[in-house]
């Protein structure tokens, strides 16, 4: 129902990025100490050095 249809246009809103946004995406997950890598972690991360993400955050996870 509901859900399904969040999760998909979540999935049509990243499927916008190209490769090399993952990449650099990867890149900096990369950069956070392992002992200290949580999802929290990685989503902050990600909003700060990958603003063109904020968009897709507020619409779908605010």
């Amino acid at each position: 129902g509901e859900d399904h249809e969040r999760f998909y246009r979540i999935k049509e809103a990243l499927n916008r990025f190209d490769d090399d946004f993952y990449n650099r995406l990867a890149r900096t997950v990369n950069g956070i100490d392992p002992e200290k890598r949580t999802l929290g972690r990685i989503f902050a991360q990600a909003l700060f050095q990958h603003p063109s993400l904020l968009p897709v955050a507020a619409r779908y996870f605010v």
